[in-house]
């Protein structure tokens, strides 16, 4: 066991199963690093990220899916380190450069690094550990989306491989509406003229509700069975990876390789901005909480800013 100084704060090295161990003391100063170094004595009885990702599960609230894959893919890539033994850095060259690496695009890993943040948060709150860790996030260029023009759209919709799944996304390009709030909407959702949406809020509590008017093109799309809005091909609720599965021979099939399922809702919103709709309108309809994630489109609307400015100044 030894103590040395790197650069403004001074480490902790230790043996431990076989491997050598360095983390933060956190200090610059030898005698607070002595002590700290006294107080953590052996690091068999430290918490690991695989611990704290237990506890943060654990919470009455629980977790949502997709942080769920993130804690899972966190689990198996860092869950052995200590949580002492994390840092901005190691987090960095660990995990943020490595998704980078491999392809995975920057909005991507800033958000499994929320995931991460909100884990350490967590711990930190319980005592799992005593120092914050900063997480250094990619920069993300919010004016770039995946969209499609509505001739692509119209290509898109009609190359579907099944009825059902071109329904589907039929009502994903004329809703803007999520994948999870189609694929769960009842049949009682549709009154003839609008869809009722529900949304779980945030934490799992609670439900946000909204209606969205149904364009005349998707009216012919909509046929309801066994209680579902938009049935799979077996008559019950989608599956995600049937959606997938059929997203993936489509995108092939289109020439629209890369593209996401959940990309349908940036065309619908760079669409609507393009024809001049306003982005408070634009928001009660796809149910973004804040105009925030909307600004990205704000781009999009040059032509109706234009003719703002030269008829009302």
């Amino acid at each position: 066991m030894s103590i040395e100084k790197r650069g403004n704060t001074y480490y902790k090295r230790e043996r431990q199963d076989g491997r050598d161990v360095r983390f933060a003391l956190h200090t610059n100063d030898l005698a607070e690093a002595e002590r700290r170094n006294d107080e953590t004595a052996g690091l068999s009885s430290l918490p690991t990220l695989s611990d704290a990702i237990r506890h943060y599960r654990a919470r009455p609230e629980g977790v949502q899916a997709t942080d769920d894959i993130y804690l899972s893919k966190f689990d198996d890539a860092l869950g052995g380190l200590y949580l002492v033994e994390l840092s901005t850095s190691r987090i960095d060259r660990e995990w943020t450069q490595k998704r980078l690496s491999l392809g995975r695009k920057p909005g991507t890993v800033r958000r499994e690094l929320a995931t991460l943040s909100a884990v350490l948060g967590h711990a930190k709150l319980f005592e799992l550990m005593r120092d914050e860790v900063r997480i250094r996030k990619p920069r993300v260029d919010d004016a770039r989306t995946n969209w499609v023009t509505k001739a692509e759209r119209d290509q898109m919709i009609a190359a579907a491989r099944s009825e059902q799944f071109r329904s589907l996304v039929a009502a994903a390009f004329y809703t803007g509406a999520r994948q999870g709030e189609l694929i769960s909407a009842p049949e009682s959702a549709y009154d003839g003229n609008s869809i009722e949406f529900v949304t779980r809020k945030t934490g799992g509590k609670g439900r946000s509700y909204r209606r969205v008017p149904v364009h005349p093109a998707l009216k012919s799309h909509i046929k309801p069975k066994n209680g579902y809005l938009f049935p799979s091909p077996y008559g019950c609720r989608w599956s995600r990876s049937e959606v997938r599965r059929q997203w993936l021979e489509l995108i092939e099939k289109t020439g629209h390789e890369g593209m996401r399922f959940h990309d349908i809702r940036h065309t619908f919103c760079s669409l609507m901005v393009q024809s001049g709709v306003d982005l408070i309108t634009l928001s009660s309809i796809t149910g973004h909480k804040t105009l925030t994630v909307l600004q990205r489109y704000s781009h999009l609307s040059l032509d109706a800013q234009t003719k703002a400015i030269m008829g009302g100044v």
